[in-house]
């Protein structure tokens, strides 16, 4: 082979190698919306910064964010008085702890945005999954609505490959 074929073939490669980079997309903000679902029962008055919900949610909020960079799991209860709020967070497994805690610092601002002064959520991003409520709220309280769900890949070993999320009913 003469170095002009060769030249033709490495710019060739070169060509196929762009075309297909170009067109894998990756999921880099791991904070984008899937899914929430927010009680109808709200806290009377939690934009009050002084009202002691307010304190309690935050301090819940902080509480999972400080352990995201260290577990892809946690469940936690903070109480004050009369209420108990508890919460729990999921990060996806393939996500590195530092990204992991990236999305669950963003949940908090996200449930506030989309379910203001609700007693209780459920927020699913592409990264991670939040749930809080007030205790002694019915924990299904969204009714019908539950995430979506779709299985996908084979079952090796007992273990499925994939799970992804917003797809369809099972």
């Amino acid at each position: 082979m003469d170095s002009t074929s060769k030249r033709f073939y490495r710019a060739l490669l070169l060509c196929f190698a762009a075309l297909f980079l170009s067109s894998v997309t990756s999921i880099s903000d791991h904070s984008t919306l899937v899914y929430k679902s927010c009680a109808n029962q709200t806290f009377t008055t939690i934009t009050d910064p002084t009202n002691p919900q307010t304190k309690t949610l935050a301090s819940l909020f902080q509480e999972l964010a400080a352990h995201s960079n260290q577990s892809k799991f946690f469940k936690h209860t903070e109480s004050t008085g009369d209420d108990d709020i508890s919460g729990v967070y999921q990060c996806r497994r393939d996500i590195t702890d530092q990204e992991c805690h990236s999305c669950v610092s963003a949940l908090p601002n996200i449930s506030n945005t989309m379910c203001r002064a609700s007693v209780a959520a459920r927020v699913q991003l592409h990264g991670c999954y939040l749930h809080y409520k007030l205790d002694g709220v019915d924990s299904d309280y969204s009714g019908k609505q539950r995430p979506l769900h779709k299985t996908c890949g084979d079952d090796v070993g007992g273990f499925i490959r994939g799970v992804r999320a917003g797809d369809s009913r099972r």
